[in-house]
């Protein structure tokens, strides 16, 4: 495996985002006091698996650790908002997140890792909100796919009337072009 440090805009939308969460999880709120303290662990995990995986390359594998925190911690300076992928995008970069911070052996033996325990709980929610647009999803399309069938009803009904109309007007056709041959034939009489 390999490991980066991620962008800290990235951080900051991970930190904001928990603490935006609707129904925050225990985690977060015994363990961070807002989005800054949170942005500040998160950096540090994902250097600490930077540098445990490339040991001989210095102090966060030679990149400036003080200030990536420093840019990890100013989340205030970086609004919220939801990524545009909306769930999908979220659970993409907490996992993004979960591949670059996970490669110290502590991320794996211990499972009281608050900051793990927090990206685990994040990424369920947002696997549930995808799981739930996906429902929705399926219910339009059942809906659609009712309407669908609603009109294929309609159609054939006009196609019915017009196969109807067709043959009335072929049947009255036929009697004109009857009447229109009766008329020749009394007007040759007449002439």
């Amino acid at each position: 495996m390999s490991a980066y440090l991620l962008d800290p805009k990235d951080i900051a939308m991970i930190a904001n985002a928990a603490f935006h969460m609707t129904c925050k999880p225990r985690v977060l709120t015994e363990c961070w006091h807002n989005a800054n303290d949170l942005a500040r662990d998160l950096a540090d995990e994902n250097i600490r698996s930077v540098e445990y995986r490339y040991p001989d390359m210095g102090p966060c594998a030679g990149m400036a650790n003080a200030d990536y925190i420093y840019k990890c911690e100013v989340v205030k300076e970086i609004p919220y908002a939801t990524n545009r992928d909306g769930a999908k995008g979220m659970y993409n970069l907490l996992a993004k997140y979960e591949y670059n911070a996970c490669e110290h052996p502590e991320w794996h033996d211990n499972d009281a890792n608050a900051v793990k325990m927090l990206i685990n709980v994040m990424m369920k929610e947002a696997a549930r909100k995808m799981a739930a647009h996906i429902k929705e999803e399926e219910e339009h399309v059942a809906d659609l796919v009712k309407r669908v069938e609603e009109l294929r009803g309609v159609i054939a009904e006009r196609d019915e009337k017009i196969a109807k109309l067709k043959k009335n007007l072929v049947a009255k056709n036929a009697k004109l072009e009857a009447a229109k041959i009766a008329l020749e034939e009394n007007l040759e009489l007449f002439a």
